[in-house]
């Protein structure tokens, strides 16, 4: 889809999953030099992103960025829980969003590297009869990790569908070992995505901008391949 509208739109905005791999990302930029891709970032433009990577700066300790559900696996039993078509499972869906908010709050994000990293199939499609995310496909696939986790050193991501724990999806701040501030996100509010569009209507010629989201797409596609 990304290819064939390409050749038509100036700005094309990717939806997690993202495509298969970095070298596939950078392929399709180079085959349509002429218009502007961008990953949605929009946790990116939160009201309050600021405050959040002003309370995250590593000199405060361990910042942990969580998207752990109760029992939110996509449909399963679809094409969310199908490698071949999603390209992972939870990984591609919601540790994207993870590692969005992650190169906004580190500096040196281009050059991060995992210390330690692991995906996980903790479920199979005959374990999962309910979802708070869709009906199940009895007779579906199921065939994806359902946990992540990334330790970077100074932040730690954590991704989850079903852990079938209390839902936490947030920002949690700590100083000196004790946690000091948490930032409850839940779902993106609508005006983040206004802004993140409006911003690249914006800067629609301005090369430094869609150089630094080329990096950004590259740099998180290259962490999740590396799983």
């Amino acid at each position: 889809m990304s290819v064939v509208a390409g050749n038509f739109c100036d700005i094309v905005f990717i939806e997690k999953p993202g495509v298969g791999s970095a070298d596939a990302y950078e392929k399709l930029c180079s085959l349509h030099p002429g218009t502007r891709f961008m990953m949605t970032k929009n946790n990116q433009y939160r009201d309050n992103i600021q405050e959040m990577s002003t309370a995250a700066h590593p000199s405060t300790g361990v910042t942990r960025i969580r998207w752990i559900n109760n029992d939110r696996i996509p449909k399963p039993g679809s094409w969310f829980t199908t490698k071949a078509k999603a390209f992972g499972g939870v990984s591609r869906d919601l540790m994207p969003h993870l590692l969005s908010l992650y190169q906004m709050f580190e500096p040196d994000w281009r050059d991060s590297k995992p210390k330690w990293a692991k995906k996980e199939q903790r479920w199979s499609l005959d374990q999962v009869s309910n979802s708070d995310y869709g009906d199940v496909v009895t007779d579906g696939v199921y065939d994806v990790d359902d946990f992540c986790y990334i330790d970077f050193g100074d932040y730690q991501l954590e991704a989850n569908w079903r852990s079938l724990e209390p839902s936490d999806i947030a920002v949690h701040t700590s100083h000196s070992g004790k946690r000091t501030k948490v930032f409850e996100l839940g779902l993106c509010p609508e005006s983040a995505y206004q802004t993140m569009i409006e911003t690249a209507v914006e800067n629609l010629n301005n090369n430094e901008f869609w150089q630094l989201q080329t990096e950004m797409d590259l740099w998180m596609h290259q962490t999740l391949d590396n799983l």
